[in-house]
């Protein structure tokens, strides 16, 4: 995603963009695999079934476009969570739908604290994790999962929000 869509103050500038781990394309890929397995146990035992050939086809055609749609839209939604920080606000970017978007914007004067957890064997081996953004409002909370050495970028976030709060006083 393009930064400068964001409306960004004249003074304001980008510091970091949080993407997800290319590990949560992993699930994705496992549900591809299953019903790639449903799709050639339906061809295989197409026989079976007592329809007509032409209506199979169609049948398999119209599964097999479905699913590539329903994935497209997985594979979209995820790749469109982003989470930016600049040296004034923070903004949370999710794909509530395939053509909606949310956006969650808080001034760094908000934010509380932000700490990551690696939480589990997957998180701990592929080196991603949680990054929560706790803001003075609970409602506005900003959680993201699954980013890529996580620990290290909450660090570098630290440094650079103490580097830019105070030359805002």
């Amino acid at each position: 995603m393009n930064p400068s869509v964001l409306p960004l103050h004249p003074t304001e500038s980008v510091r970091f963009i949080l993407r997800k781990h290319p590990i949560v394309f992993m699930s994705l890929g496992f549900l591809a695999f299953i019903f790639a397995c449903i799709e050639w146990t339906l061809f295989y035992f197409r026989d079976i079934f007592p329809i007509q050939s032409g209506i199979f086809w169609l049948v398999f055609f119209l599964l097999f476009l479905s699913f590539l749609l329903l994935l497209f839209v997985l594979v979209l939604r995820e790749i469109l969570h982003i989470v930016i920080f600049t040296n004034e606000r923070v903004f949370a970017i999710r794909a509530s739908s395939l053509l909606e978007h949310e956006i969650h914007e808080s001034p760094l004067s908000h934010v509380t604290s932000i700490h990551a957890d690696v939480r589990g064997s997957a998180e701990a081996l592929f080196h991603c994790g949680t990054i929560t953004i706790q803001n003075t409002d609970p409602s506005e909370d900003i959680v993201f999962s699954y980013c890529p050495d996580a620990i290290d970028i909450t660090r570098q976030i630290h440094e650079r929000m103490s580097q830019d709060l105070p030359a805002k006083s």
